[in-house]
């Protein structure tokens, strides 16, 4: 095992650190940029937290290469190590932790008292204060098991941190090996994190993506995507179809049943067109009361999809629809081909409501006799 000898000490530190530091460091570039994208608090904490970390983890770095430069022994330098990572781990937990809750007087005296504690005996024994430092995470991780964010992969990640205490701090295996296994061990917990802090930040990017096409209330996609979808087609001279499709009586509704009410109903009527036009097409509001679809798979019959969605809504939901629609004509624009399903619907709101209509060029645009469109 001699030549393995200097995988132990401050050699095996110095290793543990070259590997660890850079880790840390993309956590904590990856943390900054969590908060800069999304400037709130929690995401200002936790990329201090990782700062912090890797400021210390840099400093152990240098100075434990100097020691080995120099041929000077580090003892002190070893227990500072251990000691530092005992606590900095928690303070990791507890940027989690934050992640997702906006913590107590007695939450910040929890994480920062036990993270305080466990440096302060590894100064004077490491054994010790590895046994506390498991202690303090079984306990946190239990406690508010409920309020971390991937609480599945915290739980890995501090099972094999504490897997790594053990090896080293809590046992003190002499064969060399073994003891550098541990420290790689603590390193996967590192990596481990960072996997998670990777997967959140990709998951805010999503939902900040979907929030900024679809819309809130029901999941449709919103205005701005439908047009930009449709412009996306005739570009590719793609045929698609539009219907378009209104509310009968929704302000009605509000106004005796409420907007609670009201609301309920749209979001059943958008899960319908959500549900008919699945793998042929999209549907979208358009704006307030108004659901717009495409369709793009020309083998469907857009008025018998129309008819369908009506016969629906009509079926499982306390409204109706008054729907229009537009097949595609080669000299259609995407501002002609959605003004004339309005003009459809409309029609088809004027002549007795609960109706499809389909739109040609005989027919007549409903006005009333200021020669404005009539708002039903």
């Amino acid at each position: 095992m001699e030549q393995f000898q200097f995988l132990k000490g401050l050699s095996g530190d110095f290793i543990y650190l070259l590997i660890c530091t850079p880790i840390l460091l993309v956590m904590t570039v990856a943390t900054l940029q969590l908060y800069l994208s999304r400037k709130r608090k929690p995401y200002s904490v936790f990329s201090r937290i990782m700062l912090a970390h890797s400021i210390v983890n840099s400093m152990l770095f240098l100075t434990a290469f100097i020691l080995l430069v120099f041929n000077i022994k580090g003892a002190l330098l070893h227990t500072l190590i251990h000691s530092s990572q005992q606590m900095l781990f928690l303070l990791i937990l507890y940027g989690f932790f934050r992640f997702n809750n906006i913590p107590m007087i007695k939450d910040k005296i929890y994480y920062f008292s036990s993270s305080a504690i466990v440096f302060a005996v590894g100064v004077f024994s490491i054994r010790l204060s590895a046994i506390l430092c498991i202690t303090a995470l079984t306990w946190l991780l239990y406690k508010n098991y409920k309020q971390y964010a991937s609480i599945q992969s915290l739980i890995a990640s501090s099972g094999l941190f504490t897997l790594s205490l053990l090896i080293n701090d809590i046992v003190q295996y002499t064969n060399p090996i073994v003891a550098f296994i541990g420290l790689l061990v603590a390193v996967a917990s590192y990596a481990l994190f960072f996997m998670i802090i990777m997967s959140y930040s990709l998951h805010l990017i999503e939902g900040s993506y979907m929030s900024s096409i679809t819309d809130p209330l029901t999941g449709l996609y919103n205005r701005r995507m439908f047009m930009r979808y449709i412009h996306q087609c005739l570009g590719n001279s793609q045929p698609i179809d539009i219907i378009f499709a209104d509310i009968d009586n929704f302000k009605k509704l509000n106004d005796t049943q409420g907007h609670e009410m009201g609301d309920e109903a749209l979001k059943h009527v958008a899960s319908i067109f959500i549900e008919e036009t699945k793998d042929i097409g999209i549907a979208a509001r358009y704006g307030g009361e108004e659901i717009v679809a495409l369709v793009y798979d020309n083998s469907i019959s857009t008025e018998i999809l129309a008819q369908r969605i009506l016969q629906r809504v009509e079926k499982e939901t306390i409204v109706t629809l008054s729907v229009g629609y537009k097949n595609y004509d080669s000299e259609d624009t995407p501002d002609n081909l959605i003004k004339h399903a309005d003009e459809a619907m409309y029609s088809a709101k004027k002549t007795g409501k609960n109706k499809v209509v389909g739109y040609s060029p005989l027919l007549n645009i409903l006005e009333d006799k200021n020669n404005e469109k009539i708002i039903v």
